[in-house]
């Protein structure tokens, strides 16, 4: 996820939509636009269009961006550095009575973490009514996947909670991805070694199986079957035993981007639909189950779109469209950039300005806009310091500071890595 096309893909935020725009790609899953925070051509507040319609909302409602809008709410900082929740029905006044420190949006998820000023963090619904109150060695949240959210304590190791907020896989880990097909790879850290340890774990915490940095690196995504790790050059997939399935393909040093040391490790090569997206030097194509090729390595970027209907976002010669896994044209490559926001319905651009356009490639809204926002909260920080946990919490927040916490335009990969 760095400042160049290339395939970024999120390991935290796992989702299915995916976007090649300023050099993101993103993956969203089980997720679809309804609402979209833009900034309308010439103005400078942010506005929220109704996805489906094309109709403008509220028109440069806010000052600050919104985050993406789930459940009907959305997140925007206000004038005192905190945050308030809207529903996008109402949003003349927050839901909140009182401000908080911090606050995660509800993109597919009905319960979130959020923090009050002077507070630890709690569990709250899309009404604001709190549902749980985590531990005071909780320091920092993540957002639920699958039923589990990822927590670091004051030692800075990482387990998961429950959306009743009750430690359910013991902080022992020094990274964890989330859970994804029911399986979730954490691993720890030896730095005198320089060795990593890889645990693979179900949602009871049993270790099915491990490896160590040695062996194997970068594991991304368990997907139908199959967990993607790198060894030296090559993707090989290993199954829910450990054992190595059947190589994918090799990475060469003529990509521009470096995928062994990248953030987003290796969810652009998880199986999907019984497709997987393969590489040769430059270019992807597709490879069924049984490593047939099935649509030749030709195009400069190749994403799942996420859907079961075997559509795939591509890049060639500079411009973005999209195409099914026969090699069909749905969208003529003619857009900078294109991110979709539902299985029907497109963001494209071309120089400054940016439009909704169906899969049909025709315009959804009248109007045009320079910026959006599709925004997530990743992590909720404790505002709340036992005597006990000063020394810790000043150490991670030396590292994280609030603007960390908040992404429109970056993102990152575990809480870990922060």
């Amino acid at each position: 996820m760095k400042n160049h096309f290339g395939i970024l893909l999120l390991s935290l935020l796992s989702a299915m939509m995916v976007s090649c725009t300023e050099g993101k790609v993103q993956e969203s899953k089980d997720f679809e636009y309804d609402y979209l925070a833009v900034k309308l051509v010439g103005s400078e507040r942010w506005s929220i269009l109704d996805v489906r319609t094309g109709e403008v909302l509220y028109k440069d409602e806010f000052k600050e961006a919104p985050t993406a809008v789930g459940n009907d709410v959305f997140v925007v900082k206000n004038g005192n550095e905190t945050y308030d929740y809207y529903n996008i029905k109402d949003v003349k006044k927050p839901i909140n009575d009182k401000p908080y420190y911090m606050a995660m949006d509800f993109v597919n998820s009905d319960i979130v973490p959020a923090c009050l000023e002077d507070e630890q963090i709690t569990l709250i619904n899309n009404k604001c009514d709190i549902v749980a109150t985590l531990d005071t060695t909780i320091n920092f949240c993540l957002r639920f996947v699958e039923g589990f959210a990822p927590f670091m304590n004051s030692y800075k190791k990482l387990g998961f909670i429950d959306k009743a907020g009750r430690i359910v896989i013991d902080a022992k880990y020094d990274n964890v991805k989330y859970f994804h097909n029911g399986i979730s790879v954490c691993w720890t850290k030896n730095e005198t070694d320089d060795l990593t340890t890889y645990f693979v774990i179900d949602k009871t915490g049993k270790e099915l199986f491990s490896f160590n940095s040695e062996e194997y690196v970068l594991a991304g995504d368990f997907s139908e079957g199959y967990l993607p790790v790198l060894k030296d050059d090559e993707i090989i997939y290993l199954d829910k035993t450990g054992k190595k399935v059947r190589s994918l393909c090799s990475l060469t040093d003529e990509i521009d981007y470096d995928m062994k040391n990248a953030l987003y490790n290796l969810n652009s090569f998880a199986c999907i639909n019984g497709r997987s997206i393969f590489c040769e030097g430059e270019t992807f194509g597709l490879k069924d189950r049984n490593n047939n090729i099935i649509l030749r390595a030709k195009y400069d970027l190749l994403v799942n779109s996420g859907y079961e209907d075997g559509r795939y976002l591509a890049k060639k010669e500079d411009k973005c469209g999209v195409i099914d896994f026969n090699d069909n044209i749905v969208l003529d490559f003619k857009y900078d950039d294109i991110f979709q926001l539902r299985k029907d319905v497109f963001i494209v651009g071309n120089g400054q300005t940016k439009t909704l356009i169906n899969d049909k490639g025709q315009d959804v809204t009248k109007v045009n806009f320079t910026e959006y926002s599709v925004g997530q909260v990743i992590v909720v920080k404790s505002d709340y310091q036992s005597p006990a946990d000063m020394g810790e919490c000043d150490m991670v927040e030396d590292s994280l500071g609030l603007d960390t916490c908040i992404y429109y335009d970056e993102v990152v990969d575990t809480l870990g890595d922060y």
